[in-house]
């Protein structure tokens, strides 16, 4: 094996840990593009952003970015692999990429739909078909 491939289990850890930067950036991305306000109006904004979420409705769910490998994130693909200690040119990187990816779209649209329900708190859980269910298949279905 050469310098620049990893062994297999090297790949796996560089994998898990750009899966959970992903997942971090993902939720931090939620409050810098939402916000997190208790304020009675808004209240409409978050059963909105709920509804949407959970019916991919673009309307709603076009309003935002999720984070990618850009300089307009302030975090890119030479960033990515510094943190995972891969080489530029290593092939695990670009698998490495993906799995980055896939977890901050994921958790995104997660932690949105965790934060509004929190928001909406106490107002009843699941009556407009926006519970946790339908709002998890709904972020997958934004990942992909």
């Amino acid at each position: 094996m050469n310098a620049s491939s990893p062994q297999p289990g090297a790949t796996e850890a560089a994998l898990r840990q750009a899966g959970q930067l992903g997942r971090r950036h993902g939720r931090a991305a939620v409050y810098w593009q939402v916000g997190d306000s208790g304020t009675s109006a808004a209240l409409e904004f978050y059963r909105d952003l709920l509804r949407g979420i959970a019916s991919a409705d673009p309307a709603i769910t076009g309003l935002y970015d999720t984070p990618d490998l850009t300089a307009h994130w302030d975090y890119e693909r030479g960033n990515l692999a510094a943190d995972l200690q891969l080489a530029d040119g290593d092939p695990a990187l670009g698998q490495a990429a993906e799995e980055y990816l896939a977890a901050a779209r994921e958790e995104f649209w997660l932690e949105a739909a965790r934060l509004a329900r929190r928001r909406l708190t106490p107002v009843a859980g699941d009556e407009d078909g926006t519970g946790p269910e339908e709002t998890q298949r709904a972020a997958r279905d934004h990942s992909g």
